[in-house]
């Protein structure tokens, strides 16, 4: 089916392609809370097994795109907020960007992009090891959340734009980035990651050493309740390989020395002092381990904190 300018879908519309090729400019999908569209792309793996080119995009407002065989071939998708990709098998062959604002979730198959831009929902997992690939040689502009069960999933290169969560669903999983020391974030957002464990089943990477993410990316990290750790948040690091793991929080200890308090920590902590267990805790101006409090008050409280 040749298609010489545009195809929409509209309202509760579907269309069902199996084991021809589809050719059209553009492919767009209308949708409300109602009524949404459906398109369908079946075909097989098997040559000569279907595969639609959209030579300018396929952008989604609503209504579902269902990718269930063949090879979908386009410069752009954009998914927008109330449609839904869903990647069953097949290849989605991306030459230029990606864009989630709704929701992407794949399954089986092959996912091969040169840009990502995330502010919804994007989920990758399969049944079984294997069955899903994702690729992605450009940029990832990071913001919404992604979920991966994948072990060979990489992302490219990430900048973070608003606040992310990266959440690993089953054992085992694998992400790996790009080196991003070099992409400006946004200052304030963070990157939270959960249900990472320390198992070794479970690893994300940035680059391949300690170089790969600077001290103030790393500062927008934050681990949220990683598996073999007390409950809480954790900020990270990055080994030599690359790989970012969690920080154990520093010990805190304290010995009386006649009248005065001597409290001693290790590791780029700074010491914080307050007269109320509640706070606000403030900087001890010069502070460092050992430290020698006298008792001056009528009570105060000590924590750290990263710097």
């Amino acid at each position: 089916m040749f298609v010489t300018n545009n195809v929409e879908l509209r309202d509760g519309a579907t269309l069902e392609t199996g084991f021809g090729h589809l050719r059209a400019s553009t492919v767009t999908l209308y949708g409300n809370d109602t009524y949404n569209p459906t398109f369908w792309q079946g075909g097989g793996i098997i040559p000569p097994a279907e595969t639609n080119v959209i030579s300018s995009g396929l952008t989604m407002y609503g209504g579902r795109y269902i990718l269930d065989g063949g090879t979908l071939q386009t410069p752009y998708i954009g998914v927008g907020v109330n449609a839904r990709f869903a990647q069953e098998a097949g290849r989605n062959l991306v030459q230029d960007v990606v864009s989630v604002t709704g929701q992407y979730e794949a399954v089986g198959g092959d996912l091969l992009t040169e840009g990502l831009y995330l502010r919804g929902s994007m989920l990758l997992w399969g049944p079984s090891v294997g069955l899903v690939t994702f690729t992605n040689t450009g940029l990832l502009d990071l913001g919404g959340s992604l979920g991966t069960g994948l072990t060979n999933a990489w992302g490219g290169q990430v900048r973070l734009s608003t606040n992310a969560i990266i959440n690993f669903i089953g054992s085992p999983a694998q992400l790996r980035f790009a080196s991003s020391s070099a992409v400006s974030w946004t200052p304030g957002a963070l990157l939270v990651i959960t249900n990472w464990d320390n198992s070794g089943n479970v690893r994300i990477f940035f680059g391949s050493d300690a170089s790969a993410l600077n001290s103030s990316q790393l500062a927008q990290i934050i681990f949220s309740n990683p598996g073999g750790f007390p409950p809480g948040n954790y900020p990270a690091k990055l080994l030599s390989t690359g790989e970012l793991v969690p920080v154990a929080r520093p010990v805190l200890e304290t010995a009386r020395s006649g009248s005065a308090l001597v409290l001693t920590w290790s590791g780029n902590y700074k010491l914080l002092s307050a007269t109320n267990i509640a706070g606000p805790y403030t900087p001890v101006p010069g502070a460092s381990s050992p430290r020698t409090n006298l008792f001056t008050k009528p009570q105060e409280f000590f924590r750290l904190q990263g710097f």
